[in-house]
């Protein structure tokens, strides 16, 4: 059961003001004596434990100064050294459990005398709160084994966390998600092991207050991380709106109190309350785990909302132990389904590259560059040159790049041009491809553009003689953008339907390489066909796949 203690009424005293002596009067009462007695032959004191009385032989004080203790006149324990000055004063531990003389516990009335300095006080209060409790020694030391055990037991499960989630980060999938999963949890873990020190070591009471700092400034950094990693997570847009939401919020938590608990608690309240709005946009956009994010969220803000200002308050580990568990699993449960995702792309991918090759190297092209090398030979042999030259250069780069998952775009022109080059003598029209605003090292599946080449002399005939390509490279909230278009007379009605090896490819290139984290739209235009093509900076951290195209002719 809870230890019987009973805390003396608390005093204030003036801060770096010199010595003071404190008197307390108690009576104690017989060994033995219900709760209700005690408290009725006590009435100094406050707090009384129901249940059966049992022995007070002990005062317990928590004491950020310099302290000297008496019992009756008669020292019984000490803290440092009481000093006039700042510098005669010496520190001593914070917590203190004095035994009471066995032949000076007998009931009646008995006076605690306390002599105290406190110039090494590091709170900015001009005031303190000097109380003692007095209470049984076996009793107190059973509750001070305890307190430390929900923090350790949390530091522990945290710090399992944060090692997973990292070794998956670094040798599975660089995922952000992951990685700030991997910084919450280790700050996590240091936040219960700070809370945990003083019961595992007594440090002396200066420093109390870097570590009360410490504390907020760890809850401050995991306030900030798990709505950054929610909005990571669910590939939230205006993530600086949300940001700029959550900054005020803290800030007005640091200020709210200058109790470092009550500061934490509303840490954990804002942190919470910007959360719930990002799970909440997660749950109406159907993003994968958003409802136990959503749930875990509901059930923290509200049992934050009524918790005690105290570090120790069981319902805060759990609160944060369960947030970790659900964003975990969701994470997990990603990885999955992107990685299974990953190899169903792959397969489809090296499936449709054997049959790209098999198309560009087919009989039929072959036969017909053949024909036109040989017409071509007979009327202008130093153009036939050019053409064999322009045939062998597209083949070697197309074998160069066809095994690759990513080449930079500077080699897949070098391998469009090389195509129009061939086109443009077979087709007896100039073939160009316009390309502005491109960073040659951006990397891009191979054949990507190629295909798109094909698909327009396929379905686009030249326009006075000219077919014209132009491919577009635009950067824009951490979105590359790609536009190309296609100019040309239709030579049919365009399928609407997206059917054909060619766009099949394309699609199957772009969710290996960026799985969820691409879009492909395409339309006609005056003129001719244009295809759009969006990829997110960071495809580890969508949730949807993309791949949903609209129009674009096979």
């Amino acid at each position: 059961g809870a230890p019987r203690v009973s805390a003396l009424d608390m005093i204030i005293v003036p801060t770096r003001s010199g010595i003071h002596w404190l008197r307390y009067h108690v009576n104690l009462p017989p060994s033995g004596l219900t709760a209700a007695v005690t408290a009725e032959l006590m009435p100094g004191c406050a707090d009384p434990i129901e249940g059966p009385g049992s022995a007070i032989n002990c005062v317990y004080l928590a004491a950020p100064f310099a302290y000297e203790l008496y019992w009756d006149g008669r020292l019984i324990g000490r803290s440092g050294v009481v000093g006039a000055d700042r510098e005669a004063e010496v520190v001593g531990p914070l917590d203190n459990l004095i035994t009471i003389p066995e032949n000076s516990r007998q009931p009646g009335e008995h006076v605690i005398a306390l002599r105290m300095s406190s110039y090494r006080y590091n709170f900015a209060a001009d005031q303190v709160q000097v109380g003692i409790a007095l209470g049984d020694y076996a009793a107190f030391l059973r509750r001070e084994m305890r307190r430390p055990i929900f923090p350790i037991a949390g530091m522990g499960a945290t710090l399992l966390v944060a090692l997973i989630s990292g070794v998956l980060f670094w040798f599975v999938d660089r995922r952000r998600p992951l990685l700030l999963c991997s910084v919450l949890s280790f700050a996590l873990a240091l936040f219960y092991l700070l809370i945990a020190w003083r019961w595992l070591h007594n440090d002396p009471h200066i420093w109390f207050r870097p570590r009360l700092v410490a504390i907020t400034g760890l809850m401050t950094v995991i306030a900030t991380v798990f709505p950054w990693l929610l909005i990571e997570q669910f590939s939230a847009p205006r993530r600086t709106w949300w940001l700029a939401l959550l900054l005020p919020l803290l800030g007005a938590a640091w200020f709210s109190s200058e109790i470092y608990e009550t500061k934490t608690l509303w840490l954990c309240r804002a942190m919470l309350t910007v959360s719930l709005g990002i799970a909440g946009w997660a749950v109406w956009r159907g993003r994968p785990g958003a409802r136990f994010i959503l749930v875990g969220v509901l059930v923290g803000l509200l049992t934050i909302r009524t918790a005690r200002r105290e570090f120790l308050d069981p319902w805060l580990f759990v609160t944060f132990d369960v947030l970790v568990l659900f964003v975990f699993t969701a994470l997990g449960a990603q990885l999955r389904t992107s990685r299974q995702r990953a190899r169903e792309a792959t397969l489809s991918a090296v499936r449709l590259e054997i049959e790209l090759l098999k198309k560009n190297i087919q009989p039929h092209f072959l036969l017909n560059t053949l024909a036109t090398i040989m017409e071509v030979i007979e009327q202008d042999p130093r153009v036939a040159v050019t053409l064999i030259e322009a045939l062998a250069g597209e083949f070697h780069i197309l074998a160069g790049v066809s095994d690759k998952k990513l080449v930079p775009i500077g080699q897949e022109l070098e391998l469009c041009r090389a195509h129009l080059r061939i086109m443009a003598l077979r087709k007896g029209a100039a073939c160009v491809l316009e390309a502005t605003g491109i960073n040659d090292q951006s990397l891009v599946p191979p054949a990507l553009f190629h295909t798109l080449v094909e698909n327009g002399l396929t379905h686009l005939r030249p326009i006075d003689g000219k077919q014209r390509f132009e491919l577009r490279e635009e950067r824009h909230s951490g979105i590359t953008r790609y536009t190309f278009t296609a100019y040309g007379e239709a030579l049919a009605t365009p399928r609407t339907s997206p059917a054909g090896t060619g766009l099949r490819y394309v699609k199957a290139r772009l969710e290996e390489s960026f799985s969820g984290a691409w879009t492909l739209e395409g339309g006609p235009v005056a003129g001719g066909w244009r295809t759009v093509i969006e990829i997110r900076d960071r495809p580890a951290a969508a949730t949807q796949p993309g791949g949903a195209g609209k129009g674009v002719p096979a």
